[in-house]
């Protein structure tokens, strides 16, 4: 998965976003809108880390993201199967 495609879909990421990084509000996330870079400062600023442990942080719930969407059971078709 990559950025890009959190960044077009970021409807389907923002809830997991803001269950993981609780600290930014639901407002803050909508408006982030996905971007990495502005994702990374406010990371940073709310939790006090450098730009770089953000970074980790960011690419770590990218990854169980990633983790979980794979999990999901799917249809024969590709579809979900909730």
């Amino acid at each position: 998965m990559t950025w890009d495609q959190i960044e077009g879909d970021w409807a389907r990421y923002a809830e997991s976003f803001c269950v993981r990084f609780e600290q930014l509000t639901e407002e803050e996330i909508k408006d982030l809108n996905g971007n990495k870079p502005n994702l990374e400062k406010r990371i940073a600023s709310a939790y006090g880390y450098s730009r770089q442990e953000a970074e980790t942080h960011l690419e770590n719930w990218k990854n169980s993201v990633k983790d979980e969407l794979e999990q999901v059971p799917t249809s024969t078709s590709g579809a979900p199967t909730y």
